[in-house]
């Protein structure tokens, strides 16, 4: 049995043994499951700019005239077959919480989010829902600790279900958590839905041992999910188009960005090489540079700059100068020490990207001296 397999087992089993048995949803007032097997819809939402592309056909992952989406890994894939989606209506305010595991070994970074909602609100770009990660949630009154909460308004919607027709339109919208992009550890996970116009709903789905999900979900009257608001634990009884018993989770995919950060050292005509070293460059740390003092004790003065391009070739009287100082990325840290620290911003935008670090240090038997240089690639992990 693997690891996964294992510690959701476990956790299956001590719900059952530890918790009194769920109400009915339908002892809910207000909550009705709604078929939303009509025409499926997609969206890329660019969470920065609050606004929405709409799409009849799937392209997260793929690039269209005038967007590029970013690729990643799939990291918590908590979906379904679309063609028997049901959605989950419920009063403005109320938060319906769902939990599991995630459990894939990465960077940890979440730069896209996508769900799949149904929405009855006017026609158009009208839905708008509260969308909110739990770092440690385990349900039934332990939601964990909020990491993410996104407010979401402009989402397309379907409008009013007439008596006539057979569904509400599923949506499946992709996220970009651009500057909200955060760091999720492994482990136990919860996440919500807030209906804050009362016609927006979450896309139901079967439960799944491999993510660890349970048939039943967490009510909080009001959200966001905290202690003083629990309202109870509910199961749903069968019905809507799938007719299927465990259809009680929630439909969320998590995508991380992980890249390796990577550090090359770059010798230089006359430096003295290995004097100094770094650290690889990981988003949302504080990047060290150290300076290897053994053979210059008599060094009074460092200094660290990181620059956007390389330099060939340009060779002063204190060595060669590898990287640029014109193309400044950072200040130039100076110090009296051997140590330098540079604090990476948490932006998914610089992965990836290429920086050239060089130093220099002053010495009384020496003078001013150039060091090595680096080739830095930044990186989630």
């Amino acid at each position: 049995m693997s690891h996964r397999i294992f510690s959701t087992t476990i956790l299956l089993l001590s719900t059952s043994v530890f918790h009194a048995q769920p109400l009915l949803a339908q002892e809910v007032p207000g909550i009705t499951r709604v078929p939303a097997t009509g025409v499926a819809q997609y969206a890329y939402y660019d969470l920065d700019t609050q606004t929405a592309i709409v799409s009849a056909t799937p392209f997260p992952g793929q690039s269209v005239p005038g967007v590029t989406y970013s690729g990643g890994t799939l990291c918590f894939d908590n979906s379904f077959d679309p063609t028997l989606a049901d959605a989950l209506i419920y009063p403005a305010q109320d938060e319906l919480y769902d939990w599991g595991i995630k459990d894939c070994p990465g960077s940890g970074f979440v730069h896209q989010i996508t769900i799949g909602y149904a929405s009855m609100a006017a026609a158009g770009l009208n839905g708008s829902l509260t969308m909110r990660i739990y770092e440690n949630g385990r349900g039934f009154n332990i939601p964990g600790q909020q990491v993410l909460e996104l407010n979401l308004t402009g989402l397309p919607s379907h409008g009013p279900l007439p008596l006539d027709t057979c569904c509400l339109w599923p949506v499946y919208i992709t996220i970009d958590l651009g500057s909200q992009a955060f760091v999720l550890p492994e482990g136990p996970l919860g996440w919500s839905y807030e209906n804050t116009d009362g016609l927006t709903a979450p896309l139901l789905v079967p439960i799944s041992l491999e993510n660890g999900t349970q048939n039943y979900f967490d009510v909080y009257r009001p959200g966001p999910a905290m202690a003083g608001n629990y309202f109870g634990t509910f199961t749903l009884l069968p019905g809507g188009a799938s007719n299927d018993p465990l259809e009680n989770s929630f439909y969320i995919q998590i995508e991380e960005n992980d890249v390796v950060a990577d550090t090359t050292i770059i010798s230089g005509a006359g430096n003295p090489n290995n004097m100094l070293s770094l650290g690889p460059p990981i988003i949302g740390t504080d990047w060290g540079a150290r300076f290897n003092l053994v053979a210059f004790p008599d060094v009074t003065q460092t200094s660290v700059f990181v620059s956007r391009q390389r330099l060939m070739g340009v060779i002063t009287p204190f060595g060669e100068l590898l990287a640029d100082p014109g193309q400044l990325a950072a200040p130039v840290s100076m110090s009296m020490g051997d140590t330098h620290n540079f604090p990476v911003p948490l932006d998914g935008a610089l992965l990836g990207k290429t920086f050239y670090a060089q130093g220099s240090f002053l010495s009384t038997s020496q003078g001013l001296r150039l060091t090595n240089g680096f080739e830095l690639q930044v990186g989630s992990f």
